[in-house]
């Protein structure tokens, strides 16, 4: 019996997800599932009418094959032809040769959770389907994973402060096409989906062997969503320890008391630890299971020692364990802001430069040496650690620093104000991560099991 495609009658419990929503993103690449989502959210539109959110169709040509231009203007077409804004993302810059996937997923997230902040989009919908889910659970058994990394990909998640939305999870890839097809819409077979080289593709090839065991992607499926109910419960649990032991910062630091930490079961803690190190370091290098777990015994066994992981460093405080981003052998990114543009940096910080600027200003870290000259210039009133204060976004131009907003502090405050320093009080940097510390948001879908 041949897959049927989906109905009007499934839409609405699909993308109940959607509702209350001013504007969404879909991530369309123009393969036959992002495709589908895109022709389905069209429709369940249409059954809405005025109410249901407006979307915009992003794309990322990552520029890795010849074939993604065209690729990307085929997306253009099939979205106006719906009605649907397109914008084109491009990943610039030099490639790495080594898990080019992972670095190529990230640069896509990075892209379209920084336009949908520029553009004041809150969620972005991806169409991850039931095979995607199976392929997620079989790597991360390969990998020894526990609930977190078994219970797979969830239907709500979050990446840089723009919440992720999954609403195909459950749904078959056949589904999918089959819906497609009845609706004379053709898609691009991307040649990477059959390359070997990749994890993915040599898991996906393997499901179909396993088939004759029972080990269907219903059944991978059904083990990701009974782990997940599991998970659940433990992020619950370290949600209460977080709200009553944590302290942020603002430099997007966490302080936890440690006997709050230390005390709590393993497991509560070690999701407590792995929500500060992507909350503090903004995901750049995402935390493995076994590292986070010999992290909590050392913290057993020596209060003092300084140690860092994922992009954190993690220290000892008095009664409380500081956890912030560290800047590394090659520092914190550079982002160059126009009058009137912002972006995200850092993954931590939502930065915008106000339009009265009089020219392009560079949002970079603070530094050490830049706290020092500000705190000695302006006597701000703010103590941090120089080593904490030191990787806060500050703007920018040439040496001067123009202002630093988490510190509240602009130029005009060393001397006599003129209209450049007036306009700096403007500049502006909000921590996006908070979130990831204040609700089961799914942060431990990031983790990289071992």
């Amino acid at each position: 019996m041949s897959a049927q495609p989906i109905s009007d009658g499934e839409l609405v419990e699909l993308f109940a997800c959607l509702e209350g929503r001013d504007r969404v993103a879909l991530a369309v690449s123009g393969g036959a599932d992002s495709l589908a989502l895109m022709h389905l959210v069209a429709r369940w539109r249409g059954l809405k009418g005025p109410t249901a959110p407006k979307p915009i169709v992003l794309t990322v040509d990552h520029g890795l094959r010849r074939a993604s231009a065209a690729e990307a203007d085929y997306v253009a077409q099939q979205a106006c032809g719906l009605g649907f804004e397109h914008r084109l993302l491009r990943w610039e810059g030099e490639k790495p040769r080594s898990n080019l996937q992972a670095a190529a997923r990230a640069a896509r997230y990075d892209l379209m959770a920084d336009h949908c902040h520029v553009a004041g989009i809150t969620a972005l919908v991806t169409a991850h389907h039931l095979e995607d889910q199976a392929e997620t659970v079989l790597m991360r058994l390969g990998r020894g994973s526990g609930v977190d990394g078994l219970s797979a990909m969830a239907e709500a998640g979050s990446w840089a402060g723009i919440d992720l939305l999954r609403p195909l999870l459950d749904l078959g890839k056949v589904r999918l096409t089959a819906t497609l097809k009845a609706a004379g819409v053709d898609w691009i077979d991307d040649p990477s989906n059959r390359n070997e080289r990749f994890e993915r593709v040599r898991v996906r090839r393997a499901l179909g062997r396993l088939e004759a065991l029972g080990i269907t992607p219903d059944r991978l499926a059904l083990t990701a969503r009974r782990m997940r109910r599991a998970r659940v419960a433990l992020d619950a649990a370290a949600s209460e320890l977080l709200e009553r032991a944590v302290e942020l910062g603002p430099a997007g630091d966490c302080r936890i008391a440690r006997d709050a930490l230390l005390g709590a079961p393993d497991e509560i803690a070690l999701r407590a630890l792995v929500r500060m190190l992507i909350a503090a370091g903004g995901g750049a290098v995402l935390p493995r299971l076994a590292k986070v777990e010999r992290l909590l015994t050392l913290l057993k066994d020596d209060e003092d020692r300084s140690r860092t992981l994922s992009g954190c460093r993690i220290e000892a405080m008095g009664s409380m364990i500081a956890i912030f981003r560290e800047s590394g052998r090659d520092g914190l990114p550079e982002m160059r802001l126009t009058p009137g543009s912002s972006g995200v940096w850092d993954r931590r910080f939502l930065v915008r430069a106000p339009r009265a600027l009089s020219g392009p200003v560079d949002v970079r870290a603070l530094t050490r040496e830049g706290y020092a000259h500000v705190r000695a210039l302006s006597g701000t009133p703010i103590d941090l650690p120089s080593r904490v204060a030191g990787t806060l976004a500050a703007f920018w131009r040439q040496d001067e620093v123009l202002a630093v907003p988490s510190l509240g502090y602009h130029a005009g405050l060393i001397g006599a104000e003129d209209a450049e320093s007036v306009v700096a009080r403007d500049c502006s940097a909000t921590f996006v991560n908070a979130r990831i510390l204040g609700d089961n948001s799914d942060p431990s879908s990031l983790i990289r099991s071992s």
